[in-house]
């Protein structure tokens, strides 16, 4: 699974660097903060952890469509993980996301861009051995969404990262079906993050 999310990732460098020679495309850097959480659920119930803080930091390529509409992979080092009360787990994911963006004019200079699309991402390493024998899975992906102001060069916006695959590694899965005769354990992260950016 790794060497497929490196893959992705070169694909999508390769894209952007052979588009770039085209009219319409553009690229940007993007870093801030991640207010990462997880959700665990157990059958019918759930709850989340505390929200811990963290960061994102990348590259992105805006591909135009047309004047309202664009598409913009990104390659993204990321923060996820949870937090209980003094305990904390910091999971650095490699994260490609792949976003369809709409771009509404509002005045010169000024655009307003609306986000969606999903995301893939590969656990590179965690604190306290959390990609170690029984950990969490290093695979993850989702769909993400949110949107954002573009003054002139420079972009800030808020996106939502929703997990869609489950963390539990399986050991932990098979014992809450021995010992709690439970079939359906998930652990899912959950990711708003704040973006501050510089268009090329």
């Amino acid at each position: 699974m790794k060497k497929i999310i490196l893959m992705m990732a070169l694909v999508v460098v390769f894209v952007a660097v052979n588009a770039s020679a085209q009219d319409g495309v553009t690229f940007g850097l993007r870093g801030g903060l991640n207010l990462s959480k997880q959700t665990v659920s157990i059958g019918d119930h759930s709850a989340s952890s505390d929200t811990l803080a963290g960061f994102h930091v990348g590259a992105i390529a805006d591909i135009k469509f047309n004047d309202a509409f664009y598409f913009q992979p990104g390659v993204m080092l990321s923060t996820k993980g949870a937090k209980s009360g003094d305990d904390k787990t910091t999971l650095y994911n490699l994260e490609v996301p792949l976003m369809f963006s709409g771009k509404i004019s509002v005045a010169d200079d000024v655009a307003v861009r609306i986000n969606a699309g999903p995301y893939i991402g590969f656990g590179l390493f965690g604190s306290d051995e959390a990609y170690g024998d029984g950990g969490y899975k290093r695979f993850d992906g989702g769909i993400g969404f949110g949107g954002g102001v573009e003054f002139s060069k420079y972009y800030i916006g808020v996106n939502y990262n929703l997990g869609l695959v489950n963390l539990a590694p399986d050991s932990l899965v098979d014992s809450m079906k021995d010992f709690f005769e439970v079939n359906d354990f998930k652990i899912k992260n959950r990711t708003v993050a704040i973006t501050f950016g510089y268009n090329f």
